[in-house]
């Protein structure tokens, strides 16, 4: 029985929606939602930009989201959880399009409206959620134009894909996947050449881009994001439904592990059996294509492999395991929903409860606390000038930042160290700047020191 009724989806949907949106204040800006920030107000974005890791795309629009709500970081995480909403009712309706057992799709919107993962990085200022829509737009228009309405379907696919590859570099590999679906799966020979053509020549909007900024980027080395150990791989199934895995519940984290393990093994059951077997494709493609791109690209130069960058398989995941339902009645279906509904909602409400998080709010709050008149703001991060300040924007008043920021503390200064008034250093420790800090930071007249929460500390210094 075809589960597509319009109740029903829409409960699901609703789930989904909430999820991304609560919690946007849970957590404290970290460090890499700094660079978003420095970026996106700097007076010179373009030069800027040369210091970050991602196309312009995500950054512009950032830029003008905070013309028009302000630096709250509850304004700012809700631009990319829009995004992620909106790719969530899109994919809703590309199943809708598919001819894919009504079982198995309510089963697969189910387990992508609730998975943690997404939920999680639909809060961060990050161009995650964007890659996330740009791929489920591309999967959605080859869909609309194997039902017929090509030319949405066509202008879907490539909004998707330019989106995609404009706001993240992982968005190539998204597009190749989007890519080899769309020409080797669909049945209809106009369709096989068409969408793909499209995608491709959308992805080669972001060439300008590349060739301008990734070898300026390239340059500014930030080490290996992990190893492409065969643990790490073995995992990954389970790191693209669930945020920080390690730091959850560890029974909540077993129901989950368990729960995802059981529906590939049904889909792999379903699969040998033929049931299915285009989509078992389908998902197979969209899952291994971009790894295989990725681990290329990975061997050649340095490892840039964490779950996160991946955010574009788990649409495909979550149809390889809501494959599992292809045989199921609608009541079985029905109730599966609501407890992976539930279980996911617990996951994701244990992960805004870690404070996993860099502890800039904190700091910074210590910092408002203790301000006097006069007083100067810097930091000490390792990272370079702006970047490592990017957080502090959304915390401390336009009033403490008028005069700009101390840098002269930082390990890479060439300025002589300011040894005037008082100064507010809001300091992140990591294993490269800790010597430094021992020998330069620790000997200077502190006079207060708040709490380190993940690695962030206020320090108050203050000369005679």
């Amino acid at each position: 029985m075809p589960l597509r009724t319009p109740i029903f989806w829409f409960g699901i949907l609703l789930a989904g929606t909430i999820l991304r949106l609560v919690g946007l204040n849970a957590e404290s800006l970290w460090l890499d939602e700094g660079f978003t920030l420095h970026c996106a107000t700097a007076p010179d974005l373009w030069q800027a930009l040369e210091k970050e890791g991602n196309p312009p795309f995500f950054f512009l629009c950032m830029r003008g989201w905070i013309e028009l709500f302000g630096l709250h970081p509850v304004a700012l995480r809700t631009m990319p959880a829009l995004a992620s909403v909106l790719a969530l009712w899109l994919f809703a309706a590309g199943l809708r399009s598919a001819r894919m057992p009504g079982t198995a799709a309510t089963l697969t919107l189910a387990l992508y409206a609730g998975s943690p993962f997404i939920c999680w990085y639909a809060h961060e200022l990050r161009p995650y959620s964007f890659l996330e829509f740009g791929t489920v737009a591309m999967f959605c228009g080859w869909q609309f134009a194997l039902r017929g309405r090509v030319a949405i379907g066509c202008l879907v696919a490539a909004g998707g894909a330019s989106l995609a590859c404009n706001s993240h570099y992982f968005g190539v590999p998204a597009a190749a996947a989007a890519f080899l679906v769309a020409w080797l799966e669909p049945p209809r020979a106009r369709s096989r050449w068409l969408v793909a053509l499209v995608i491709l020549g959308a992805a080669l909007t972001a060439i300008p881009g590349y060739v301008h900024y990734l070898p300026i980027q390239l340059d500014h080395r930030w080490g290996p994001q992990s190893h492409l150990g065969l643990g790490y791989l073995a995992s990954l199934p389970l790191r693209l439904f669930v945020a920080h895995g390690g730091a959850l519940p560890r029974l909540l984290l077993g129901v989950v592990a368990a729960m995802v393990g059981a529906l590939v093994l049904v889909t792999i059951k379903n699969l040998w059996q033929r049931h299915a077997a285009e989509w078992g494709r389908t998902a197979a493609i969209g899952i291994l294509a971009p790894f295989a791109v990725v681990l290329a690209v990975n061997i050649l130069i340095e490892p840039r492999f964490t779950a996160r960058y991946f955010i574009m398989a788990t649409p495909y995941l979550a149809m390889f395991c809501g494959l599992a339902a292809a045989r199921w009645p609608a009541r079985r279906t029905n109730i599966s929903v609501v407890v992976i509904l539930l279980i996911f909602g617990s996951a994701t409400a244990a992960s805004l409860q870690l404070q996993v998080n860099d502890g800039y709010r904190e700091a910074c709050a210590s910092v408002r606390e203790h301000w006097q008149e006069g007083d100067r703001v810097g930091t000490v991060t390792g990272m370079p000038i702006g970047y490592c300040s990017g957080p502090l924007h959304a915390y401390l008043t336009p009033a403490m930042l008028a005069n700009g920021f101390d840098s002269t503390h930082e390990m890479y200064s060439e300025s002589p160290p300011s040894q005037t008034g008082r100064l507010h250093l809001v300091v992140r420790s990591m294993t490269p700047i800790d010597k430094f800090l021992r020998e330069n930071v620790e000997t200077l007249p502190i006079t207060h020191r708040s709490p380190v929460v993940n690695r962030v500390q206020h320090l108050l210094v203050e000369w005679p």
